[in-house]
């Protein structure tokens, strides 16, 4: 390239710039072409873009921020059903009150790890409500409350039923 005349030389060098310039653009193009197709696709795939519109980035990444947030949502929601079905099987197995545990703050945080999925589950629930009765009487099964109050009965030496037809017939008189 020394040997050509200067003008040839900074033709060259222009040229060669320009191409660079092309090839740049021409990948910047093609990524840009490759992640709207990609997108195009996966709102496809998803049901949320139509074959005849083209698929908005930002409108997709909304709708699957929307969608993941949910899906995470219901999934606690069944760990949640899921646990409450669990103690309510072994509360009864192990003599504790299902109800009354479920109502118990400190037995909810007790077991709010837990994964119902996990093979130690059932072991792990079986332990935390045999604590939570042994820290709280009140949690066990089977208890009947204590009697309160009294026998209100008719009154001293009276009955308060006729003792025969004459004295319901006078009654139901008014008599």
């Amino acid at each position: 390239m020394k040997s050509l005349p200067d003008w040839a030389q900074k033709a060259l060098a222009d040229a060669r710039a320009e191409a660079g310039k092309e090839r740049t653009t021409a990948k910047a193009n093609a990524a840009t072409e490759a992640r709207n197709a990609l997108a195009q696709e996966i709102g496809r795939a998803l049901g949320l873009v139509q074959d005849d519109k083209p698929a908005d980035p930002a409108e997709l990444t909304r709708t699957i921020t929307t969608q993941t947030s949910r899906i995470a949502e219901l999934e606690a929601t069944a760990r949640t059903q899921s646990v409450e079905l669990a103690v309510h099987g072994a509360a009864t197995r192990l003599g504790a009150n299902a109800a009354a545990l479920l109502d118990s703050r400190a037995f909810l945080t007790s077991v709010e790890g837990l994964d119902p999925g996990a093979t130690d589950f059932t072991t792990k629930l079986d332990a935390a409500i045999t604590t939570a009765v042994e820290q709280n009487q009140q949690l066990r099964g089977g208890q009947v409350p204590r009697r309160g109050g009294g026998d209100f009965a008719g009154g001293p030496g009276t009955t308060g039923r006729p003792t025969s037809l004459g004295q319901a017939v006078a009654a139901g008189l008014g008599g």
